[in-house]
């Protein structure tokens, strides 16, 4: 009997333990998944970014991934061959109609060494090639207009023409065709408006950092939006210059 009733206590006792810590086991899991979920339920309404508003990267990214897509589509390369060589130079689309792309770059590239040209050909980012006509050319803006067929050629977004404040600090990017490497990008910011003045000719010019070479020169030089500020010129001393997009609407304003 001793044994029997000893038996049955601790049965009792058993059970009466377990019941104790499922109690407890039952009122801590509650409490942690009241706390799990207002936790997840935090992270919801306010999450967490280092700081920075995870929204404004992502369209920042975006709008800069677009202009670059915008920029190389409206660039143009532009070969003009005479009889001792040939000039290779950039383009950039501002104009459309019907049947026609019309493009803005830098007289220097036209005019053909001063010799004459032999022929004239300009390829769009579709590597479309065609000969193009010239509509207008001014030496001392160091500009000229040029157009050509839309025949066979993918759509093209001409760039915005469009009048801004330019800045200093201001973000800009350059794309041309340095040393005929179609489409080149390149990034930087303003340093200053200022006055060029080559072979007695004074320019007011956009100074900047974006790098150039070769084959660079009538590129864009557009904000992060892809606005036109300037068309790119010239690099003396390891500086470079474009020319602003005020002088370029003036010289395109009797000409489209």
């Amino acid at each position: 009997m001793k044994k029997y009733k000893k038996n049955n206590e601790f049965r009792l006792w058993h059970l009466f333990s377990i019941l104790i810590i499922s109690g407890i086991m039952f009122a801590g899991i509650t409490i942690f998944g009241s706390w799990a979920y207002a936790y997840v339920e935090s992270l919801r309404v306010s999450p967490v970014t280092n700081g920075y508003s995870t929204t404004t990267d992502v369209d920042e990214q975006a709008i800069l991934l677009a202009t670059r897509q915008k920029l190389s589509e409206a660039n143009v390369f532009i070969q003009v061959n005479y009889a001792s060589g040939y000039e290779i130079g950039s383009g950039t689309i501002i104009h459309q109609d019907t049947s026609f792309y019309y493009a803005v770059t830098n007289e220097h590239i036209l005019d053909g060494n001063n010799e004459v040209i032999d022929s004239q050909e300009v390829t769009t980012y579709d590597n479309i090639s065609s000969d193009f006509e010239m509509l207008a050319i001014d030496q001392e803006k160091d500009l000229a207009l040029i157009k050509f067929s839309k025949e066979n050629r993918s759509y093209i977004q001409p760039i915005n023409t469009i009048d801004e404040a330019i800045n200093i600090d201001d973000i800009v990017i350059a794309i041309g065709n340095p040393y005929g490497n179609v489409g080149s990008i390149t990034y930087g910011s303003i340093i200053q408006l200022t006055t060029l003045r080559e072979l007695e000719i004074s320019r007011l010019v956009i100074e900047h950092n974006a790098a150039l070479n070769d084959g660079s020169s009538g590129g864009a030089l557009v904000d992060i939006y892809g606005n036109l500020v300037g068309i790119n010129g010239w690099e003396l001393n390891g500086l470079f210059y474009a020319i602003p997009i005020t002088v370029i609407n003036t010289f395109l304003k009797n000409n489209i």
